[in-house]
């Protein structure tokens, strides 16, 4: 079977066959129509080429840019292709889209830092006499950050407690907001919104 441009007859349609006779058991030749004639040109090789190239060199061969995505790379620059859809050589119909992967650049590892802290606060020394027979609403926070731009992450929420008992400061595990090794435990008066008792906290970082 052999296939012939036609711009006429729709492609894949018989448009004739050789010879007209045969005897039995004989070779007939198919002629198979494969549509109108279509201009084709190579795929280029855009690996490694930044994104304006690819895009410069696609247009250059009367093609277009497909879906585009990206990826980390440790090899490729970030903003260059990492692989292509279509290898480089085939020959395409003009207009027809490559699709392309952007190196994002090496993947970024965030680096986790923690803090512990065991330490039993006595709210008798803020109550003074007559502890027994109060109370204080209390939370305990973690603070970073700077004084005139502080972080706050809540790590007990409210809770209400007799002034004569010792408060359990025990975290094993205080996760650093900012990626920084340095920070506050505090304990607040959530009535008057008063700093009790603050303890420095210094971040470890963690594999």
């Amino acid at each position: 079977m052999t296939e012939e441009e036609s711009e006429t007859v729709e492609a894949g349609t018989v448009m004739r066959y050789e010879p007209k006779l045969v005897a039995d058991g004989g070779t007939v030749y198919l002629y198979v129509s494969s549509g109108p004639h279509v201009d084709k040109v190579p795929a280029p090789y855009l690996v490694g080429k930044t994104e304006e190239e690819a895009i410069a060199l696609l247009a250059e061969n009367e093609l277009m840019p497909g879906n585009t995505s990206t990826e980390s790379s440790d090899t490729v620059e970030k903003g260059s292709v990492i692989s292509q859809s279509v290898t480089s050589g085939t020959q395409l119909e003009k207009g027809s889209k490559i699709d392309y992967v952007v190196s994002s650049g090496p993947e970024v590892k965030h680096q986790r830092y923690l803090a512990s802290i065991n330490e039993v606060y006595d709210l008798s020394n803020l109550i003074g006499p007559g502890a027994g027979t109060s109370s204080v609403t209390i939370m305990i926070r973690l603070r970073q950050g700077t004084a005139d731009n502080p972080h706050y992450k809540v790590l007990t929420q409210s809770t209400t407690i007799k002034g004569d008992v010792l408060l359990p400061v025990n975290f094993t595990s205080i996760e650093s907001m900012d990626g920084t090794d340095q920070g506050s435990l505090e304990i607040v008066d959530v009535n008057s919104g008063a700093v009790i008792k603050t303890y420095p906290l210094t971040f470890f970082p963690m594999d």
